[in-house]
């Protein structure tokens, strides 16, 4: 759901919660958004853009 109600492009980090000190967890957590929102994007609902190599990584609902 969160995806879907994004329009403008947004930086993909931003969608992603903290979980307080624990790097390992952030990590994890950042590591399965990244894996879903391929995933979603493979199936239509979202499309992703990175404009250089290591750069910021940018998500928006993709419109039907």
């Amino acid at each position: 759901d969160i995806f879907g109600s994004i329009t403008e492009w947004t930086n993909f980090l931003n969608l992603i919660p903290e979980f307080g000190q624990n790097q390992i967890v952030n990590k994890s957590s950042i590591t399965s958004n990244f894996a879903a929102s391929l995933e979603l994007a493979k199936n239509g609902f979202i499309d992703v853009k990175q404009n250089e190599t290591f750069g910021n990584i940018f998500l928006k609902s993709r419109t039907r």
